[in-house]
C-alpha cells in the first residue's frame, strides 16, 4: 500500500479501481459523477487519479487501464496483468486453455506458458477449474523420453537442420531390422493420439513423391540425433522453401486420416455414403471431412458427398458404423 497518499485520496482511488474493474466499460463523465459522492472533484484530479492507478496502483501494483470508444476498462494484456484483471468471459474460458495445454505440459515451451499463467499472472488452480472442461484425447501421457525426442525434432525443424534415427517398419521390432533414416524434418502431425513426422530423406529429390511419413512410436529407443557431414557440420535446409516446393501445404487436403500412398492416391474422388441413427447425428454435427456435403435426407437418414481419396483408410472409417452406414 502506498503510504504517501491521503486517506481521502486513497479511498477515492480504491473506489475508482472497483468501478472500472466491475464494469464492461465506464466513461470519464460517469466516473466523475460517482466521485462527487466522495467529495467535490475536478476533472484534472480525476485524470491524475487514473494515471496514478496506471503507473503506480495500490496493493496489486500498476493496473492496465485502457480507454476505447471513450470508455475505461481493465485489460488483461501486457506483462503486468493478473487474474483479477480479466473480464468474466475471459475467466470463464480459462479451463479450455488449460485443457488444451495439459497433454503437452512436459514440452518446455508449454511448461513455461503454464508456469507464467499460474505464477506470474496469479491464476490459481481453484479459479481455473480444470475439471470443468475436459478434451478427450486418446493420446497417452507422454513419457520423459518421448517428450525429449519430440522436443529434439522440433529443435531440428526450428534450426532447419537434418536429423536421423533408427526406424522400425510396421510389424518389425527386432533391433537388427531397424533402418537408419536421415531426414529433413518438415512437420509433426497428431492423429487419433499418435504422433507422426513428415519429411524428405536426405539425398532424395524435393518433390511431393518423396514426402515420407514416420510414426514417432516406431523410432528405436525414442532417440533422434543431428545429421553431421564429413566436416562434422549440421546439414542445413530452407524449411519454407522445402515445404513450398514439396507440396506439403496441401498434401493431406483430401485425406481421411493421416495415410496417403502418393503412387495410388493421385486425385480425390466423389464418394457418396448413407448414414442413419446416431452416426447420422454425429456426422452432421462433426463432419468427416471439410469437403462433406449433405446431398439427401430420407426418414432420418442422410446421404453425404465427400471429395477425398477413396482408399483403405476411408473404408475402415465407414466400417466403424456397421449397418448404420451403407453405400449409395
Amino acid at each position: 500500500m502506498n503510504t504517501g497518499l491521503s486517506k481521502k485520496r486513497e479511498k477515492r482511488l480504491k473506489a475508482i479501481e472497483v468501478w472500472i474493474r466491475n464494469s464492461e466499460g465506464i466513461t470519464f463523465e460517469e466516473l466523475l459523477i460517482r466521485c462527487q459522492d466522495l467529495g467535490n472533484l475536478e476533472k484534472r484530479m480525476l485524470s491524475l487519479d487514473i494515471e496514478f492507478l496506471r503507473d503506480t496502483g495500490l496493493e496489486h501494483g500498476p493496473i492496465n487501464i485502457v480507454c476505447e470508444h471513450q470508455k475505461y476498462f481493465i485489460a488483461a494484456t501486457g506483462k503486468n496483468w493478473q487474474y483479477m484483471d480479466m473480464a468474466e468471459k475471459e475467466k470463464a474460458t480459462l479451463p479450455l486453455v488449460f485443457s488444451l495445454l495439459q497433454p503437452y505440459s512436459k514440452i518446455p515451451s508449454i511448461a513455461k506458458v503454464m508456469q507464467v499463467l499460474t505464477h506470474e499472472h496469479k491464476l490459481k488452480q481453484k479459479a481455473v477449474k480444470e475439471l470443468s472442461m475436459v478434451i478427450s484425447q486418446k493420446t497417452p501421457e507422454l513419457s520423459d523420453r518421448f517428450t525429449e525426442m519430440l522436443t529434439m525434432i522440433m529443435i531440428c525443424i526450428s534450426k532447419q537442420v537434418a536429423c536421423e534415427f533408427n526406424y522400425y517398419k510396421v510389424g518389425e521390432y527386432e533391433r537388427t531390422s531397424a533402418r537408419l533414416v536421415s531426414i529433413f524434418p518438415l512437420q509433426i502431425r497428431i492423429y487419433e493420439g499418435r504422433y507422426y513426422l513428415i519429411g524428405i530423406e536426405v539425398g532424395k529429390e524435393i518433390t511431393e513423391e518423396y514426402l515420407r511419413l514416420f510414426s514417432l512410436d516406431r523410432i528405436h529407443n525414442n532417440r533422434v540425433d543431428y545429421v553431421l557431414d564429413e566436416n562434422e557440420d549440421f546439414i542445413s535446409f530452407n524449411w519454407t522453401e522445402m515445404v513450398q516446393i514439396s507440396g506439403l501445404t496441401h498434401y493431406f487436403d483430401h485425406c481421411i486420416g493421416i495415410l496417403r500412398d502418393w503412387y495410388v492416391d493421385k486425385e480425390p474422388s466423389l464418394v457418396y455414403r448413407w448414414f442413419k441413427g446416431w452416426p447420422a447425428s454425429l456426422i452432421e454435427a462433426v463432419p468427416i471431412h471439410s469437403s462433406q456435403q449433405i446431398v439427401q435426407r430420407h426418414d432420418g437418414a442422410i446421404r453425404i458427398q465427400l471429395n477425398v481419396y477413396n482408399n483403405a483408410e476411408l473404408t475402415n472409417l465407414f466400417e466403424r458404423y456397421g449397418e448404420n452406414c451403407w453405400e449409395g
